[in-house]
C-alpha cells in the first residue's frame, strides 16, 4: 500500500509525540477532555485530537497529539459508516437520540458521504453518571417526603413461581399486599421468561435464587408492568414500487400498540431470505442490489419488547434492465419535500435536489433534469378517497398545484429524471387544503304539511355534496311571494347539522315558497330551488240553521239552537254568540257569550222584558274563528207580577231570635208566581239579606236574628222570568233572649288568594241571640288565630307558634304577609264582653307557591377531570325556595362588570346541584353565578364566585383526523401527531368525544406512545366532536382543534342492503 504525503507527515508527527511523552514521563499533564476528535483517516484508519498542556515542568510540549483507532464501521444498505459525533440528547417527542455517521467504505454508488443514525432512548436514557446521580437524589427526596407525610411504599408478600409454560415460555407468581396506602393493588401478578427444557430441581432453583438475590441487591428493579407487553399487531397497509434493480417499500404504523421498529424481509420466490431492521421513525425503505425481471416476495413486520408481529406479504416483480447511456450511474430522490397549503384550491410543493448524476469524467451534469410531482386525494368530507395519482412535470424546485378540492387531504411525492435515468419517488408528505364556503346546495329538499297540525310545514333535506368544510348550520327562507328580494323573505337559522325542522303558525289557505342554504365557518353556499306548499283552509264555515226559541217557564231567557258548519277540517273547539238590543252598534260593542265544546244549543238569560234582541253566531277551532251568521231577532215579553198585600210580622213562640212574616198574593198575577223573596236588614243598614220560599206559601220564618234589634222587612213575588215590585217596608224589633250561651262560630272557610294572602269567613252561631246579663247593647267581637304547621302525622297537626288578630264586627278577615307554599291552621272564636266561646273547628289550607326568595348558597368552583379546560360548579339549594325547585341557571363570563344579559347561560332541569363546564381557556379568570327557579319564576342571583383555570404547558396535538373504521361503520379511527411545541414527556392522551345533539361527553385515556385509537358505538345522523389533549406527569396540555364527524350515509345504506 502506498502512503500519501499527508499520511507520512501524520505518522512522523505521531512518532515524535510518543517520544516526547516518554521523555516527559509523568511530569506533563494534558487536558484531554476539552479537545474534539478529528474525522477518521481513511489511510491510517486512526482518529487524532490535540490536547493542550494543563501542568508540567520545563520541556513539556504545549500540545500533545492523541491518537486512537477508528471504531468498527456500521453497514447500512451496502455502505460502511463510522460515528463522528456523540449521541444527541433524547427528543421527548419521538423518544429517540441521533448522531452523525461518516462514510468509511462503499460497495454501491448510492452511498451518501454522511448519514444520521437514530436509536430508541427508552432504555439508555438516564444511564449516565450525572443522570443516575440526579435520579437517585430525586428518589431519596421523594422517599423523605413520603416519610414526612406518614406514607409508605407498597409492600408485597411474594408467592412461589409456577411451572414454566411451554407454550408461552414464561412462569408466573402472585404478589399479595402486606402493607401500604389505599392506592396499592391488593394483588398483582408478575412473570418472567423461562426455558422448559433447562428447568432444574426445586432445591437447585432455590439455592440459585438466593445467590442471585445477593448479586441483584444494588441493581435497579424493573417495573413489573414491563412483563405484560404483547406482540404488535399485524400491519394493515404496505406499498411497493419496483424498479429494475431495487424495490421501494413504504408503510403506515399499526393502529394500536407500541412499536420499536420494523423488519423488512425479501427473497426470490421465497420470503425472508434476507432481513433488515429499521427504526420506528422510519416508514420508508429501499431494497437495493436486486436482479432485474425477478419475482420477489417482500415481508414486513412490526416489533416491540415482546418480539415480532405477524408478517404482511407482498409479491412484486422487478423491471427490465435499461441501458441509460450512463452505466452504473443512478439519480437520488429529492429530499426535504414540503407541502404548504396556500388556499382552499392550491398547495405549493417544494423540495431539495440531492441527486448527483456523475459522468465518466467526474463532472456534475444538471442539464435536462425534469421533476415529476405526483399527488393523490386521500379523503374528503363527503366523498370517498380517489386513489388515483395526478402527475405534474417542472424544471423548477417548486410547483404550485392548483384545482384541488377544499378541505381535502392530499399526498405528494417528487422524483427527478434526466434523460432515461430517473430516481425513485421521494418520501410522501401530506397536507389538507383550507375550508371554503359550501359550493353545492343541500340535497333532497322537501316540504310537507305536518299531519298533526295543518298550519305547520315539515322541511327535510340532506347535506350538500360539496360542503367544503364542517357544516355549522342551515338557513331556511320562506315567503308567500317568490318575486320578493332575499332580504324580504322570512328566515329561520338551524344550528348544527340537523336535517329537519318545523315552520309553525302559517296562514291558512296560503301558498308558501321555501328554500335552504348550508353554511360553515367560511360562509354560506348557494340556495336551493324554491319548493311550494299550500297550507289548507282549516277555519270552519258558517253554522247552519241558527234559530231562537222563547222559554215559557222563564220569559226573560231565550234558547238558541244551530247545526254544525258544513265544512269542518279541524275539530270544533267552541262557538261564540254575539247579542245586543241595538243592531246598529259595531261588532266590538255587542255582548259576547262563549260556548265550549261542540254543543249545538245554549240559553241566554237575564234579558230585559219588553225588549227586542239580535243574535249572531260563529264557530271556532284550533286555527281560529270562522265567519258569523246573519243576525236573528227575539222579543222578550213583559209579564211582571204586582206587589204582595197585607204584609205582617209576629214573634215565633219559644224560639229566641226567630220571627214569622206573613202576606197575601198580589192582585195582578201576570204569569204564574213560583215563589216569594223576603228581604230584611237592620234598621240603620242599607244592605238587605234575602230568604226565599218556593211555591204559593204565604209565610216565612226568619231565624238567628239579633235580639233587641230593629229590622226593616219587605216581600216581593217571583216568576220564571223576573221579580215583581217589593212591598212597603215594615219595621219590627226582635225580642231579647236572656238565656243564650256563647257558642263557637261555625262554617269557617279559608280561601287562598295568592302566595301571601287569604280570606277567612265564618258564621256567627250566636247572631241575634241576647245576653244572660241582660246587656243587649254590648257588641260582639271575634278573635282569629293562625299558624304554620310544623309537624303533620295523619290527621294530627302540630303548630308551634300562633298569630292572633281581632277583626272588626264582620265575620270575615283578609290575611296578608303569609309565607308562600306553607301549610297553615286557621280558627276563630266569639267574644262578648269578658266572655269567650270555644275555638271553632280548625281549617287547614296551604298558600300558593312563589318565586324563590333567596339565592343558592355555598357556590364553589373546582377543577374537574384533571383538565384545565373543565371545571365543576356545585351549590346548595336556596334556604327559602317558596316551592319545589324545578331547575337552575348557571351564568359565566370573563368580564365581571359585563351586564348579566351578556353572560353565557346554561339551563338545568330538576334539582341537580352541580354542573360540569368545558372548553374553558387556560390561565383565564372566570366568574360564575347561580339562580334557582320554580313554577312561579326565578329567584335572586347568587354572589359572584371567581375561578382561574390552571396553566397549560406545551402546544396542542396536531393533525387530528377522524376516519371511518373499515370493519364497522359505527366505529371511527382517530389519529394525531404529538405537539411540536414543548419537550415534556407525554404520559398519556385524553380523547374527548362529544355528542353535539345529546350534549353527552365521553373521555378515553390513550397511552402516551400511541398516536391512534378507535371509538365504537356511534349513532347515525349524530354529530360527534373530537379533541385530543396531552397529559404530562403533573400538568396538562391544551386541547386540539375540534374535529366534527358524522357516520357516512353511504356506509349505512350499504349495510342495510
Amino acid at each position: 500500500m502506498r502512503l500519501s504525503q499527508a499520511a507520512v507527515a501524520a505518522l512522523t508527527l505521531l512518532l515524535l509525540c510518543v517520544a516526547d511523552g516518554v521523555s516527559a514521563g509523568k511530569r506533563c499533564k494534558y487536558d484531554k477532555k476539552g479537545a474534539e476528535w478529528s474525522s477518521c483517516d481513511p489511510v491510517l484508519h486512526v482518529r487524532t485530537k490535540s490536547a493542550p498542556l494543563r501542568k508540567g515542568k520545563e520541556g513539556c510540549p504545549e500540545t500533545k497529539t492523541i491518537t486512537r483507532p477508528c471504531k468498527a464501521g456500521r453497514e447500512i444498505n451496502g455502505c460502511v459508516y463510522v460515528p463522528v459525533s456523540r449521541w444527541s440528547k433524547c427528543d421527548p417527542n419521538t423518544n429517540t437520540a441521533t448522531r452523525t455517521l461518516e462514510l468509511k467504505s462503499r460497495t454501491s454508488d448510492l452511498c451518501d458521504n454522511n448519514e444520521v443514525e437514530s436509536k430508541d432512548c427508552g432504555k439508555d436514557a438516564g444511564h449516565s453518571k450525572d443522570a443516575r446521580r440526579k435520579k437517585k437524589d430525586k428518589r431519596n427526596k421523594e422517599e423523605k417526603k413520603l416519610k414526612r407525610k406518614g406514607k409508605r411504599h407498597c409492600r408485597y408478600k411474594k408467592g412461589k413461581w409456577s411451572d414454566c409454560d411451554p407454550l408461552a415460555g414464561k412462569k408466573v407468581r402472585t404478589l399479595e399486599l402486606k402493607r401500604g396506602p389505599s392506592s396499592c393493588q391488593k394483588e398483582k401478578k408478575v412473570s418472567k421468561k423461562c426455558n422448559p427444557k433447562k428447568s432444574k430441581s426445586k432445591n437447585k432453583s432455590k439455592s440459585k435464587g438466593k445467590s442471585k438475590k445477593k448479586g441483584r441487591k444494588h441493581k435497579k428493579k424493573k417495573n413489573s408492568a414491563a412483563n405484560f407487553y404483547a406482540a404488535p399487531p399485524k400491519l394493515t397497509e404496505m406499498r411497493v414500487w419496483p424498479l429494475s434493480m431495487s424495490v421501494e417499500v413504504s408503510w403506515q404504523p399499526p393502529d394500536l400498540g407500541t412499536v420499536r421498529g420494523y423488519q423488512v424481509g425479501y427473497g426470490i420466490s421465497i420470503p425472508d431470505v434476507y432481513k433488515t431492521d429499521v427504526n420506528a421513525t422510519v416508514l420508508h425503505y429501499i431494497i437495493q442490489g436486486l436482479e432485474p425481471e425477478q419475482e420477489y416476495i417482500v415481508s414486513l413486520r412490526a416489533r416491540n419488547k415482546a418480539g415480532l408481529g405477524s408478517p404482511l406479504y407482498e409479491t412484486v416483480r422487478t423491471g427490465r434492465a435499461k441501458d441509460t447511456g450512463n452505466s452504473g450511474q443512478l439519480l437520488l430522490a429529492p429530499v426535504e419535500v414540503k407541502a404548504s397549503t396556500v388556499s382552499a384550491h392550491r398547495v405549493e410543493v417544494s423540495w431539495t435536489d440531492s441527486s448527483i448524476l456523475k459522468l465518466r469524467g467526474g463532472m456534475e451534469d444538471s442539464k435536462g433534469k425534469i421533476y415529476t410531482v405526483r399527488f393523490m386525494q386521500l379523503n374528503h368530507l363527503s366523498e370517498d378517497a380517489k386513489p388515483k395519482f395526478v402527475m405534474i412535470n417542472t424544471t423548477d424546485s417548486s410547483v404550485l398545484v392548483e384545482g384541488l378540492m377544499p378541505f381535502t387531504r392530499y399526498e405528494f411525492a417528487v422524483r427527478v429524471s434526466q434523460g432515461e435515468a430517473r430516481s425513485i419517488w421521494s418520501m410522501a408528505v401530506t397536507n389538507t387544503t383550507f375550508a371554503s364556503a359550501p359550493s353545492s346546495k343541500p340535497a333532497e329538499f322537501t316540504a310537507d304539511i305536518d299531519q298533526s297540525d295543518p298550519t305547520t310545514v315539515k322541511l327535510t333535506w340532506q347535506p350538500p355534496e360539496k360542503p367544503n368544510g364542517p357544516i355549522t348550520g342551515y338557513v331556511i327562507f320562506y315567503s308567500k311571494d317568490p318575486i320578493l328580494s332575499g332580504a324580504a323573505w322570512a328566515t329561520s337559522v338551524i344550528k348544527g347539522n340537523r336535517l329537519f325542522t318545523l315552520v309553525k303558525d302559517l296562514d291558512p289557505n296560503s301558498a308558501y315558497f321555501f328554500k335552504i342554504q348550508a353554511r360553515n365557518h367560511e360562509g354560506v353556499g348557494p340556495t336551493t330551488t324554491p319548493v311550494t306548499v299550500t297550507v289548507p283552509d282549516v277555519l270552519p264555515s258558517v253554522p247552519r240553521n241558527f234559530t231562537s226559541i222563547g222559554l215559557k217557564h222563564n220569559p226573560s231567557a231565550v234558547m238558541l239552537r244551530w247545526q254544525r258548519p258544513e265544512k269542518v277540517l279541524e275539530p270544533i273547539t267552541g262557538y261564540v254568540i254575539f247579542y245586543t238590543d241595538d243592531p246598529n252598534l259595531p261588532d266590538q260593542s255587542w255582548v259576547v257569550h262563549g260556548v265550549r265544546g261542540d254543543l249545538l244549543n245554549n240559553t241566554i238569560t237575564d234579558l230585559q222584558p219588553n225588549a227586542k234582541y239580535f243574535f249572531k253566531l260563529q264557530a271556532k277551532n284550533k286555527a281560529g274563528l270562522g265567519p258569523t251568521t246573519n243576525p236573528i231577532s227575539h222579543v222578550v215579553p213583559d209579564v211582571a207580577p204586582s206587589v204582595p198585600r197585607d204584609v205582617s210580622v209576629t214573634e215565633f213562640p219559644n224560639l229566641p231570635g226567630a220571627i214569622v212574616v206573613k202576606w197575601k198574593p198580589p192582585l195582578d198575577m201576570g204569569e204564574p208566581i213560583i215563589g216569594y223573596i223576603v228581604l230584611y236588614s237592620k234598621e240603620q243598614s242599607l244592605q238587605f239579606s234575602a230568604e226565599g220560599i218556593q211555591g204559593e206559601k204565604n209565610s216565612l220564618v226568619l231565624h238567628q236574628l239579633k235580639p233587641s234589634t230593629a229590622y226593616n222587612i219587605k216581600v216581593q213575588a217571583r216568576t220564571d222570568t223576573r221579580f215583581g215590585p217589593a212591598s212597603h217596608l215594615i219595621r219590627y224589633t226582635v225580642p231579647a233572649d236572656l238565656t243564650a250561651e256563647l257558642r263557637a262560630p261555625t262554617d269557617l272557610k279559608v280561601i287562598i288568594l295568592s302566595s301571601t294572602s287569604a280570606i277567612m269567613s265564618w258564621r256567627d252561631s250566636m247572631h241575634g241571640i241576647g245576653y244572660t246579663d241582660g246587656n243587649s247593647d254590648a257588641s260582639s267581637t271575634y278573635t282569629v288565630r293562625y299558624g304554620a304547621v310544623v309537624n303533620s302525622s295523619g290527621n294530627s297537626h302540630h303548630v308551634s307558634n300562633y298569630t292572633y288578630l281581632s277583626p272588626p264586627f264582620f265575620p270575615s278577615l283578609y290575611l296578608v304577609d303569609l309565607v308562600p307554599n306553607t301549610f297553615y291552621e286557621f280558627a276563630v272564636r266569639l267574644n262578648r264582653g269578658d266572655r269567650h266561646s270555644e275555638w271553632s273547628i280548625p281549617v287547614y289550607n296551604k298558600t300558593l307557591e312563589a318565586a324563590p326568595a333567596t339565592s343558592p348558597v355555598n357556590v364553589t368552583v373546582m377543577l374537574a377531570e384533571d383538565d384545565p379546560a373543565v371545571a365543576k360548579i356545585t351549590w346548595n339549594p336556596p334556604p327559602t325556595p317558596n316551592g319545589i325547585i324545578t331547575g337552575y341557571l348557571v351564568f359565566s363570563t370573563i368580564h365581571r362588570k359585563q351586564p348579566i344579559g351578556e353572560w353565557q347561560v346554561k339551563a338545568m332541569n330538576g334539582e341537580q346541584t352541580s354542573l360540569t363546564v368545558g372548553n374553558l381557556s387556560p390561565s383565564t379568570k372566570y366568574f360564575f353565578k347561580v339562580q334557582a327557579r320554580n313554577v312561579k319564576g326565578y329567584g335572586p342571583l347568587s354572589r359572584v364566585v371567581p375561578y382561574k383555570t390552571p396553566k397549560v404547558h406545551g402546544g396542542p396535538v396536531e393533525d387530528v383526523t377522524v376516519a371511518t373504521s373499515p370493519d364497522d361503520p359505527y366505529s371511527a379511527i382517530i389519529s394525531w401527531q404529538p405537539p411540536s411545541k414543548g419537550n415534556r414527556r407525554i404520559q398519556h392522551y385524553i380523547l374527548v368525544r362529544k355528542d353535539v345533539e345529546a350534549e353527552q361527553t365521553l373521555r378515553v385515556r390513550v397511552s402516551g406512545d400511541t398516536l391512534t385509537t378507535v371509538t365504537h358505538g356511534l349513532l347515525p345522523a349524530r354529530t360527534y366532536r373530537f379533541t385530543v389533549q396531552p397529559r404530562f406527569r403533573h400538568t396538562s396540555g391544551p386541547h386540539s382543534t375540534p374535529v366534527d364527524y358524522v357516520v357516512p350515509k353511504e356506509l349505512l345504506e350499504d349495510e342495510v342492503r
